[in-house]
């Protein structure tokens, strides 16, 4: 299949530049290296900028394939070649720039000894509460 890049504009609102092939089927688009279109407030009263960011970051999923079924697409469309050139600059530059190094998970879980300490006191005064209000009638 011929790879293609052209413009898709999601159901969900989103607007994505990417290479893509169709299913053999027509069901569903195969993007590659999708990019989301920020639209931005130029310094220029008037105007706006367009600019190219990963859709979903490299970080999140390595494999930046994705299958979009067909029927989620309200427009596609060509886009002109200047659009194009910024489209395969983004995606050099997004390649290159490991992105996966400049993003930090934070984890939900903290294994810091002082933190389990406050939680057993935390834990401690909680069950007194409980047993002071026991039999008191309604919390509410």
């Amino acid at each position: 299949m011929e790879q293609k890049v052209e413009f898709f504009r999601l159901v969900t609102g989103e607007d994505i530049v990417s290479e893509y092939e169709l299913s053999d089927d027509g069901q569903f688009y195969r993007l590659f290296n999708p990019c989301k279109v920020v639209y931005l407030s130029s310094s220029k009263p008037g105007f706006l900028s367009i600019s190219l960011m990963q859709w979903i970051f490299s970080k999140l999923c390595g494999e930046q394939t994705f299958n979009i079924p067909a029927n989620q697409v309200l427009v596609k469309s060509v886009v002109n070649e200047s659009m194009i050139d910024h489209y395969f600059q983004s995606v050099v530059y997004f390649g290159k720039n490991d992105l996966n190094k400049r993003i930090d998970f934070d984890s939900p879980i903290d294994t810091d000894e002082d933190d389990e300490i406050i939680s057993e006191e935390g834990l401690d005064l909680l069950e007194s509460f409980m047993d002071k209000i026991k039999g008191k009638g309604k919390l509410h």
